[in-house]
């Protein structure tokens, strides 16, 4: 598990994630003040998602299971959602990449598959 530490209290951001596999994820990640929630869109080979809300979970990307070989993790302190511009640049919000093996160990002792 890989924390993100490129994200900051920009309003829109992008970047590129490495995997594992020597691969690179397309990732943009976008604050809408009138929501008080962080979107993210990611491109990978053939697989493009846009417009999912950035919110605590152990693998906001299981949707993806079998498709990808990453997942998405989040934690807030306080177990607050992600809802304020600084949330990254404050480190009240972390966000993880996972690879192949972390999804799959979250996969047996989260949702029991």
């Amino acid at each position: 598990m890989k924390q993100i530490t490129e994200f900051t209290s920009s309003a829109f951001q992008t970047c590129k994630l490495p995997l594992e596999t020597r691969e690179s994820v397309d990732f943009k990640l976008y604050f809408a003040p009138t929501q008080l929630s962080w979107y993210f869109d990611f491109t990978y080979n053939d697989i493009i998602s846009n417009g999912n809300k950035l919110s605590l979970g152990y693998n906001l990307l299981r949707a993806f299971k079998g498709r990808i070989p990453f997942g998405l993790l989040v934690e807030g302190d306080g177990n607050i959602e992600p809802f304020a511009i600084d949330d990254f640049s404050t480190g009240r919000v972390k966000v993880y990449i996972l690879n192949q093996e972390e999804v799959d160990q979250i996969e047996s002792v989260v949702f029991y598959e």
